[in-house]
């Protein structure tokens, strides 16, 4: 979205104000018959600054709404350091990250501006797993987290899955049975008609609103695949 198509008609046109007057006295001999009189210059950069902050509101509440809050997922900002101040003084986004990156992006690749943004990120990231962690081995306690798929997809089946913890890069051959709520595995040649068992498994959580964290191996507290973390 540039600055042209989101103010449109709005955007300040050569930060020039004009006035027109017929009046007597020194303002008509300026006019020297002209019959008009140009007055008001703004200041260039305040009229910048105006159109910058109502692009920046405009570009802000497009993500938010397209992004942000469909997702939930945090928001990096990059950006020339002007601008970063600006952005953040309009944004109304409450996952914007008080950090961000500090350079023009035209400046770097793909790859280089991923790297910067998980540097930012990772801290956050682990934290959030840790707590995730923690708040499953609590459930287990109390009888609401399962690792046994039998019971995860019984759970998935009943919506009390807050969480589903899936194993990153694992797949498990097999279909939900949901009449029956029981997991149909394949014999060895019919494998080629089973989809994996937990990318189904998460879309079924996911349409009873429930949320899907994907942890590498050695970070499952129970290496069956997937794990279930329930509201009840």
């Amino acid at each position: 979205m540039t600055m042209e198509e989101a103010l449109g008609s709005e955007l300040t046109d050569n930060h020039l104000n004009t006035a027109f007057s017929t009046g007597n006295g020194s303002r008509k001999q300026a006019n020297q018959g002209t019959g008009n009189v140009v007055h008001g210059y703004q200041e260039k950069s305040n009229e910048q600054q105006n159109d910058a902050e109502r692009f920046f509101r405009i570009v802000d509440k497009s993500i938010y709404e397209h992004y942000t809050k469909p997702t939930n997922l945090p928001l990096i900002l990059a950006s020339l350091p002007e601008h970063q101040t600006i952005f953040r003084r309009q944004s109304k986004n409450p996952h914007l990250m008080a950090e961000g990156i500090n350079q023009n992006t035209r400046n770097l690749s793909p790859e280089e501006l991923s790297e910067l943004a998980w540097e930012l990120i990772a801290p956050q990231h682990e934290q959030q797993i840790q707590e995730l962690l923690d708040h499953q081995q609590a459930a287990e306690q109390i009888g609401r987290s399962h690792w046994e798929l039998s019971e995860v997809v019984k759970d998935a089946l009943d919506g009390k899955i807050e969480t589903l913890l899936i194993e990153e890069n694992r797949m498990i051959l097999g279909k939900i049975i949901a009449a029956e709520r029981r997991i149909q595995f394949p014999t060895v040649d019919a494998e080629e008609l089973f989809d994996d068992l937990l990318d189904d498994l998460a879309a079924m959580v996911v349409e009873k609103s429930g949320s899907i964290m994907v942890l590498q191996k050695d970070q499952m507290p129970h290496q069956t695949g997937a794990v279930s973390i329930n509201r009840f």
